[in-house]
């Protein structure tokens, strides 16, 4: 093909995993840059280069555990160069659809093209090893691997969790604590599922229905996550505007993307924003806003509602409350605050991109407390920075880069930013406390928090990784009821 001999897409793989993998890049960022460079690559490259590089990552325990296994030098003490081209070749070799022949060979052409060629035969000799052993290793660590005879010792248990899952052993205790150990198994097999695009639907602009239709005639493919009456509103009302899109080559290329049509936002992120319902909404209206009208039938003469996402970027929470609220009927004027111009430029891309005029990006450091912003607003989103512990499905890195000492970290972080979030607040005003993350130290403990600074928490839920098919979340509806 044209695009093999132009680019080597295992070289360019090689360099995003060294960025991801050694210096600790976000793994959605050092991908999307990477594939930046060569926007005229095939789509079927595109997508191998995604493929191996998450799928890499994904598994990269596993994959240390694997080459340790038949390795003399242990990948920790390997070159960072040579480990990750054997991880991506045992990745090839075990689970993706290629000729063994071509991950070895691949792998010691790159060898020798990043200038390793006294180690090309080190390279070699533990692929094909891996090659020999492939039936043994897939029973061990594969899909295939069979660890129901040593559930019963819990130590056992979580050292083969690890390998199977290809998660830290410290992880996996904290799921098991919280979940019990089945939800939990079902949340790790969840992260290692193929990806969807979830998205939502702007239904200021265009109805979920006729949205389906228009992608489906583009040829891409549509799954509605429409849900039944059995769940609670935030879920249905989620659930009636978001749907899974698959069969496209770029978001880009996409018509109905560039004119704002839908978002990308994960069902369990869109559920955090429903569950400050429209009926809650006119109650504070009526009750706060509108006390010294005549009558409720002046209530369109209101001011416009003030909100605040205290920890804004990229914009996914304030464009759906947005967009509800002006399908709805409210007035509102939206202040997104993020910490650099950088995420700022995030949020103005995707509210120009979807056609808002009321929401106003500033530079605002959540923990540092602005004199301007007291008790300035009616409605708060605080999507506080978190582990990130739910979302190890679409962002694999998470898990090589957390520790139970960063999150004793991000709780301190998380609690200073509440602090101020709490005066920014007018009495009665509406909070919503949000994490994709799943530990009582960033969830609950938080809420109790925040019930210390004079809040009431009105409602609160945790998803579970794979609950409803989605992201693992927490959020909870908090009234200030005291200054």
């Amino acid at each position: 093909m044209e695009n093999e001999k132009k680019y080597n897409v295992r070289n360019i793989v090689l360099t995003i995993l060294c960025r991801i993998l050694e210096e600790k890049v976000p793994s959605h960022i050092a991908i999307a840059e990477g594939l930046d460079k060569y926007s005229d690559m095939a789509k079927e490259d595109r997508a191998f280069v995604k493929l191996l590089c998450m799928g890499t990552v994904e598994r990269v325990i596993t994959l240390d555990d694997v080459i340790d296994e038949y390795s003399k030098t242990p990948t920790n003490k390997q070159k960072p160069v040579i480990r990750n081209i054997l991880r991506m070749g045992v990745y090839q070799i075990l689970f993706m659809n290629v000729p063994d022949s071509a991950a070895c060979n691949e792998a010691v052409k790159l060898a020798k093209k990043r200038g390793f060629t006294g180690l090309s035969g080190f390279v070699n000799g533990i692929l094909r090893n891996v090659v020999t052993h492939k039936d043994e290793i897939s029973v061990r660590f594969g899909e295939r691997a069979d660890i129901s005879e040593n559930e019963q010792n819990a130590e056992s248990a979580e050292k083969l969790y690890s390998e199977k899952y290809s998660l830290p052993e410290w992880i996996i205790k904290r799921y098991i604590c919280r979940f019990g150990r089945d939800k939990a198994l079902g949340a790790f097999e969840y992260f290692l599922k193929k990806s969807t695009t979830q998205i939502r639907c702007n239904i200021s602009k265009i109805s979920p229905e006729k949205l389906k239709d228009l992608l489906e005639e583009n040829n891409i493919s549509v799954v509605n996550l429409n849900s039944d009456g059995k769940y609670s509103q935030e879920i249905v009302h989620a659930s009636q505007k978001c749907m899974t899109i698959s069969g496209y080559d770029n978001l880009s290329s996409i018509q109905a993307f560039k004119d704002g049509l839908f978002t990308i936002q994960d069902f369990s992120s869109v559920m955090a924003g429903e569950i400050l319902d429209k009926k809650m909404l006119e109650e504070y209206v009526s009750e706060t806003c509108c006390s010294s009208l005549c009558s409720r039938q002046e209530a369109e003469h209101y001011p416009a509602l003030e909100i605040i996402d205290i920890c804004a970027a990229p914009g996914g929470k304030t464009l759906n409350m947005a967009d509800r609220l002006k399908a709805e009927g409210f007035k509102a004027h939206f202040t997104a605050c993020d910490v650099s111009e950088y995420k700022l430029n995030k949020i103005r891309e995707n509210v120009e991109r979807c056609g808002f005029d009321n929401i106003d990006p500033v530079i605002s450091d959540g923990t540092v407390f602005n004199p301007h912003f007291e008790n300035k607003f009616d409605i708060m989103i605080a999507d506080v920075p978190c582990s990130g512990l739910g979302v190890i499905g679409r962002k694999p890195d998470i898990k090589l880069n957390a520790s139970p000492e960063g999150i004793k970290n991000l709780v301190i972080l998380q609690r200073n930013i509440l602090d101020n979030a709490a005066r920014y607040l007018k009495k009665n005003g509406l909070m919503i406390y949000s994490t994709c993350t799943i530990g009582t130290d960033e969830n609950e403990d938080n809420v109790g928090y925040l019930e210390q600074k004079g809040f009431k928490c009105l409602e609160m839920k945790q998803i579970c990784p794979g609950e409803y098919d989605s992201d693992g979340f927490f959020y909870a509806l908090m009234k200030k009821i005291s200054d």
